[in-house]
């Protein structure tokens, strides 16, 4: 039985998938640091209110993040302890701006070796 190699990427469609994890990367670890506060005004201030209202929107926004990690690591190939390990670092704070750094890093260097002639 032959093995079929899958073509690779088109280097647009890895662009935009990395830009759309960019965008939540970031917006995933401001999200968690703003969590960390209410959670701080919460039980430390004993005041539900922002606790109520903003803990829905981040989990939200992280699932749209651990989508973005999804579409970015299957089209790369990466292996499924990859995309886990990557998706978890959305849970803590600042992480995912580090770790956002060193992937996109990794992709545009990818990327402009595989456009060399």
């Amino acid at each position: 039985m032959s093995e079929q190699v899958r073509p690779a990427p088109a280097p647009e469609k890895v662009r935009r998938s990395l830009a759309f994890y960019k965008v939540m990367s970031i917006i995933a670890g401001t999200a968690v640091l703003i969590l960390v506060v209410v959670m701080v005004i919460r039980y430390g201030f004993g005041n539900e209110g922002p606790s109520k209202a903003w803990s829905p929107i981040h989990g939200w926004l992280y699932m749209v993040y651990a989508a973005s990690v999804i579409n970015l690591g299957f089209l790369l190939r990466w292996p499924l302890g990859r995309m886990v390990l990557t998706m978890l670092a959305g849970a803590l704070p600042v992480v995912p701006w580090y770790l956002e750094r060193r992937v996109v890093r990794e992709v545009e260097g990818s990327l402009a070796g595989s456009l060399e002639p």
